[in-house]
């Protein structure tokens, strides 16, 4: 499994999301990622599109907080 699957496996676990809804969105991550790679875009930029949308998740999720703990 690619590093990438099983950080998307934790956060949606983390989210309390169902199995069969994890399986869906790793399923869609993975064509996403052929379709990109079909277009060289090199391994890098992969790595930083995953990496935003980590960033995303996390945010989206009030994985972060400012200085007033809110």
């Amino acid at each position: 499994m690619d590093w990438h699957v099983v950080l998307a496996i934790n956060m949606d676990l983390a989210a309390g999301l169902r199995k069969r809804e994890i399986i869906l969105r790793i399923d869609a991550g993975r064509r996403w990622l052929k379709r990109r790679r079909r277009r060289r875009f090199g391994a890098l930029r992969d790595a930083g599109v995953v990496l935003c949308a980590v960033y995303s998740f996390l945010e989206a999720n009030g994985c972060f907080c400012d200085a007033n703990g809110s």
